[in-house]
């Protein structure tokens, strides 16, 4: 397992430590996809969180690692005492988060998850202060996550497991294809897509960005990621976009010419749906079939992904589960 530790600082949040199970060297370009992978993870975690007493201790996850397949990533929030805090509003606390680099084939077994969960909040039920998540509790961390593995597994496939992490830092894990995604949303969303860009800014590595006529754009070193308007699917931007994710209600709306936009498009390698789902499961299951059934012959030629949400919380989660997929090669 590799772990990596982002505090948030006065500039947002920045990676402090890296730990991994196997002696291993963190060069720049490994680094450099961590801070991407931690940054985005960290902002969606946290958006809209408005009041310190609402931050615990949760693990959340897995979700796909964008720069590898054959992994995962878990994230463990934290709120601690930090001196150095020099926000007011933070009332001298930083914000935590542990990025938690795990293969795939683990996070598949039964008891893994609750186990981790266990030993996460084990470790921080006694942690006051920023100073004192430190090597030495990430080490131990590991540690006993290996030692989970090894109850689960046996030694010699969880060894082969920690060898194959090894192998996949000391390569500079595979590189990216995907270049360009955008998150598509309707106008009526347009508080909360402008709430969700705001927490980007804030922690994003980003380059360059924008946002003009309810379009948003960030740029960092690897990717472009936009913010586009579902009434604005037709235009240059969009359509040169490799993977859309489509935030959308089926249960309000029946996106009749969602499926002549889509097919225009010559980039699209994917497609993400995320939906809104209520209570009356028997209605939205026959809207979700219409939906689909309109779509089949375009996603029978790109990668389609699906899931739903109802709440804000879910919305964070599985939006980020959504863009992390997008860009696995």
């Amino acid at each position: 397992m590799l772990i990596a530790l982002f505090k948030l600082e006065d500039i947002g949040p920045a990676l402090t430590q890296m730990v991994s199970s196997e002696e291993t060297q963190f060069e720049g370009e490994i680094i450099d996809k961590f801070e991407f992978s931690g940054a985005m993870t960290y902002s969606l975690v946290f958006q809209g969180v408005v009041d310190l007493e609402e931050i615990c201790s949760e693990l959340y996850g897995p979700f796909p690692f964008a720069f590898s397949e054959g992994f995962v990533q878990y994230a463990f929030s934290f709120l601690v005492d930090d001196p150095t805090m020099q926000d007011k509003r933070m009332k001298k606390k930083t914000i935590g988060l542990l990025l938690c680099l795990v293969p795939e084939i683990v996070s598949k077994i039964d008891d893994f998850r609750e186990e981790f969960a266990k030993l996460l909040i084990y470790k921080f039920h006694n942690i006051k202060s920023i100073d004192q998540v430190d090597e030495k509790l990430l080490t131990s961390i590991v540690n006993e996550y290996e030692g989970i593995v090894k109850e689960l597994l046996s030694v010699s496939q969880a060894n082969l497991l920690a060898q194959e992490l090894k192998e996949l830092i000391s390569k500079g894990l595979f590189k990216t294809k995907v270049k360009k995604i955008a998150l598509v949303y309707s106008k009526k969303e347009v508080e909360k897509i402008k709430n969700s860009f705001a927490s980007f800014l804030l922690t994003l590595p980003f380059s360059f960005v924008k946002f003009e006529n309810e379009i948003g754009i960030i740029k960092t070193k690897t990717f472009q990621f936009s913010i586009i308007p579902l009434e604005e699917l037709d235009s240059d931007i969009a359509n040169e976009q490799e993977v859309l994710l489509l935030m959308l209600d089926i249960m309000k709306e029946k996106y009749t010419s969602l499926k002549d936009s889509l097919i225009k498009k010559k980039n699209l390698k994917k497609i993400g749906v995320l939906i809104r789902y209520y209570v009356d499961i028997e209605k939205l299951s026959e809207e979700y079939g219409e939906f689909f059934n309109n779509l089949q012959d375009i996603l029978e030629n790109v990668a389609f992904f699906s899931s739903s949400y109802s709440t804000t919380k879910e919305f964070k989660t599985k939006l980020l589960e959504s863009f992390f997929w997008g860009l696995i090669p």
